[in-house]
């Protein structure tokens, strides 16, 4: 039996692709090994925070977003600009005022 030259290289190239393609590659478990750190990071940070923390810097941002609002709110008419505020005895001025302009 004779094998030529050319086709024992063919065979051989194909033999070494396939052994090539077979072989684990390892970028993927360095990437999933990479990830896996940054996540136990991550998680170390977060286990550093106390739930107190939390809890003040919640109430912190939630007071200072209340600053914005008005502290006495008050109702205004749209005729003369004239202000009353929000309580029993000025929602009752407010209503005979308006009912004034009528």
């Amino acid at each position: 039996m004779r094998v030529s030259f050319i086709h024992l290289l063919t065979a051989l190239g194909a033999l070494a692709s396939l052994a090539n393609a077979y072989h684990d590659d390892y970028t993927f478990a360095a990437r999933d090994y990479l990830d896996e750190l940054t996540t136990l990071d991550r998680r170390e940070i977060l286990a550093d925070i106390a739930t107190r923390d939390l809890v003040a810097e919640v109430a912190g941002r939630l007071e200072a977003r209340s600053s914005h609002l008005d502290p006495n709110p008050r109702y205004k008419c749209n005729r003369c600009n004239k202000t009353f505020p929000r309580t029993t005895a000025g929602d009752k001025d407010y209503s005979s005022h308006v009912n004034s302009h009528r």
